[in-house]
Protein backbone atom coordinates (compact mmCIF):
# COMPACT_ATOMS: atom_id res chain seq x y z
CA UNK A 1 0.00 0.00 0.00
CA UNK A 2 1.29 2.92 -1.24
CA UNK A 3 -1.58 5.57 0.13
CA UNK A 4 -2.02 6.53 -3.42
CA UNK A 5 -3.58 3.94 -5.20
CA UNK A 6 -6.82 2.79 -3.82
CA UNK A 7 -9.52 -0.18 -4.58
CA UNK A 8 -13.31 -0.59 -3.80
CA UNK A 9 -13.38 -4.63 -2.69
CA UNK A 10 -16.74 -3.80 -2.04
CA UNK A 11 -20.11 -2.79 -4.11
CA UNK A 12 -22.31 -1.72 -1.46
CA UNK A 13 -22.14 0.10 1.75
CA UNK A 14 -20.72 -0.71 4.70
CA UNK A 15 -23.66 0.86 7.11
CA UNK A 16 -26.92 2.06 6.01
CA UNK A 17 -29.70 4.94 7.17
CA UNK A 18 -32.20 3.30 9.41
CA UNK A 19 -32.49 -0.25 10.39
CA UNK A 20 -35.31 -2.53 10.92
CA UNK A 21 -37.66 0.37 11.91
CA UNK A 22 -37.43 2.59 9.12
CA UNK A 23 -38.63 5.84 11.57
CA UNK A 24 -34.89 5.23 13.40
CA UNK A 25 -33.64 8.89 13.85
CA UNK A 26 -31.44 7.86 10.80
CA UNK A 27 -33.46 6.89 8.59
CA UNK A 28 -32.93 9.73 5.98
CA UNK A 29 -28.95 9.97 5.89
CA UNK A 30 -26.37 8.85 7.43
CA UNK A 31 -22.60 10.51 6.14
CA UNK A 32 -19.16 9.19 7.77
CA UNK A 33 -17.06 11.67 10.14
CA UNK A 34 -14.59 10.44 12.34
CA UNK A 35 -12.74 7.33 13.31
CA UNK A 36 -10.52 5.63 15.69
CA UNK A 37 -9.09 2.37 16.57
CA UNK A 38 -8.95 1.46 20.40
CA UNK A 39 -8.15 -1.54 22.34
CA UNK A 40 -8.53 -3.30 18.67
CA UNK A 41 -11.95 -2.05 18.03
CA UNK A 42 -12.79 0.79 15.33
CA UNK A 43 -15.69 3.38 16.39
CA UNK A 44 -17.12 5.46 13.88
CA UNK A 45 -18.91 8.63 14.61
CA UNK A 46 -21.62 9.50 11.60
CA UNK A 47 -23.62 12.36 11.16
CA UNK A 48 -27.70 11.01 10.61
CA UNK A 49 -30.94 12.58 10.96
CA UNK A 50 -34.96 11.58 9.67
CA UNK A 51 -35.66 14.87 8.88
CA UNK A 52 -33.08 17.43 6.47
CA UNK A 53 -35.09 20.55 8.13
CA UNK A 54 -34.95 19.00 11.73
CA UNK A 55 -31.88 18.21 14.53
CA UNK A 56 -29.46 15.70 13.32
CA UNK A 57 -27.46 13.49 15.92
CA UNK A 58 -24.41 11.88 15.69
CA UNK A 59 -24.33 8.19 15.60
CA UNK A 60 -21.81 5.29 17.09
CA UNK A 61 -21.09 2.47 14.38
CA UNK A 62 -18.63 -0.17 16.11
CA UNK A 63 -16.52 -2.86 14.39
CA UNK A 64 -13.67 -5.01 14.80
CA UNK A 65 -12.58 -5.61 11.46
CA UNK A 66 -13.93 -2.84 9.58
CA UNK A 67 -15.80 -4.38 7.45
CA UNK A 68 -18.61 -5.53 9.72
CA UNK A 69 -20.28 -2.72 11.58
CA UNK A 70 -22.55 -3.14 14.52
CA UNK A 71 -25.03 0.50 14.80
CA UNK A 72 -25.97 1.69 18.25
CA UNK A 73 -29.83 2.42 17.82
CA UNK A 74 -29.84 6.16 19.36
CA UNK A 75 -27.14 8.66 18.84
CA UNK A 76 -24.40 9.54 21.11
CA UNK A 77 -24.94 13.18 20.89
CA UNK A 78 -28.42 14.55 19.56
CA UNK A 79 -28.76 17.90 17.90
CA UNK A 80 -31.21 20.25 20.23
CA UNK A 81 -32.89 23.49 19.61
CA UNK A 82 -30.88 26.92 19.31
CA UNK A 83 -27.06 26.81 19.18
CA UNK A 84 -26.40 22.66 18.60
CA UNK A 85 -29.25 21.76 16.18
CA UNK A 86 -27.57 20.12 13.59
CA UNK A 87 -24.63 18.17 14.43
CA UNK A 88 -21.61 16.92 12.03
CA UNK A 89 -18.57 14.85 13.50
CA UNK A 90 -15.74 15.84 12.31
CA UNK A 91 -12.35 14.13 14.41
CA UNK A 92 -11.96 11.96 17.35
CA UNK A 93 -8.54 12.03 19.22
CA UNK A 94 -7.27 10.33 21.97
CA UNK A 95 -5.71 12.63 25.10
CA UNK A 96 -4.34 10.14 27.91
CA UNK A 97 -7.48 8.48 29.17
CA UNK A 98 -10.00 10.98 27.71
CA UNK A 99 -11.53 10.86 24.03
CA UNK A 100 -11.76 14.33 22.30
CA UNK A 101 -15.03 14.41 19.80
CA UNK A 102 -15.05 17.28 17.60
CA UNK A 103 -18.26 18.38 15.54
CA UNK A 104 -19.49 20.94 13.41
CA UNK A 105 -22.78 22.67 14.37
CA UNK A 106 -24.77 23.34 11.74
CA UNK A 107 -27.76 26.65 12.45
CA UNK A 108 -27.95 27.41 8.73
CA UNK A 109 -26.02 29.89 7.87
CA UNK A 110 -23.84 29.28 10.85
CA UNK A 111 -21.23 26.32 11.18
CA UNK A 112 -19.49 26.35 14.42
CA UNK A 113 -16.81 24.13 15.91
CA UNK A 114 -17.79 22.13 18.64
CA UNK A 115 -15.90 19.63 21.18
CA UNK A 116 -17.37 16.87 23.57
CA UNK A 117 -15.64 14.37 25.76
CA UNK A 118 -15.86 10.74 26.75
CA UNK A 119 -13.96 8.30 29.00
CA UNK A 120 -15.31 5.25 27.24
CA UNK A 121 -16.34 6.60 23.27
CA UNK A 122 -19.95 5.97 24.17
CA UNK A 123 -21.06 8.47 26.76
CA UNK A 124 -20.60 12.31 25.50
CA UNK A 125 -20.20 14.90 27.55
CA UNK A 126 -20.73 18.22 25.65
CA UNK A 127 -17.85 20.99 26.41
CA UNK A 128 -19.96 23.75 28.60
CA UNK A 129 -17.59 26.14 26.20
CA UNK A 130 -18.67 25.71 23.20
CA UNK A 131 -18.39 27.06 20.39
CA UNK A 132 -14.54 26.44 20.65
CA UNK A 133 -14.30 27.91 17.01
CA UNK A 134 -16.49 30.52 15.46
CA UNK A 135 -15.81 32.80 12.35
CA UNK A 136 -13.76 35.58 13.49
CA UNK A 137 -12.30 36.73 10.62
CA UNK A 138 -13.60 38.47 7.52
CA UNK A 139 -12.59 35.96 5.04
CA UNK A 140 -14.03 33.14 7.52
CA UNK A 141 -17.59 34.35 6.29
CA UNK A 142 -20.37 32.97 8.96
CA UNK A 143 -18.43 29.26 8.37
CA UNK A 144 -16.03 27.25 10.62
CA UNK A 145 -16.69 23.80 9.80
CA UNK A 146 -15.09 20.35 8.67
CA UNK A 147 -11.90 20.61 11.92
CA UNK A 148 -9.31 18.14 11.65
CA UNK A 149 -7.96 18.01 14.71
CA UNK A 150 -4.36 15.80 15.68
CA UNK A 151 -2.14 15.31 18.06
CA UNK A 152 1.28 16.66 18.04
CA UNK A 153 3.30 16.12 21.22
CA UNK A 154 1.65 18.60 23.83
CA UNK A 155 -0.05 20.46 21.58
CA UNK A 156 -3.29 19.86 19.54
CA UNK A 157 -3.02 21.22 15.74
CA UNK A 158 -6.53 22.18 13.75
CA UNK A 159 -7.02 22.96 10.29
CA UNK A 160 -11.20 23.53 9.22
CA UNK A 161 -12.60 25.07 6.37
CA UNK A 162 -14.88 28.14 6.14
CA UNK A 163 -17.21 29.89 2.88
CA UNK A 164 -17.26 33.52 2.59
CA UNK A 165 -20.27 35.38 1.40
Amino acid sequence: MDGLTWTRPYSQPLIYPGGSNTLTWDSKCITSGAIIKNDGMYFLFYNGFSDAYGPWGIGLATSMDGINWLKRPDPVLSGTSGNEYQLIPTSVIRRGNQFLLYYTVRNYPSYKTCVATSTDLVNWTKYSGNPIVTASYAWEGKMVSSSSVIADGDSLLMVYSSLQG
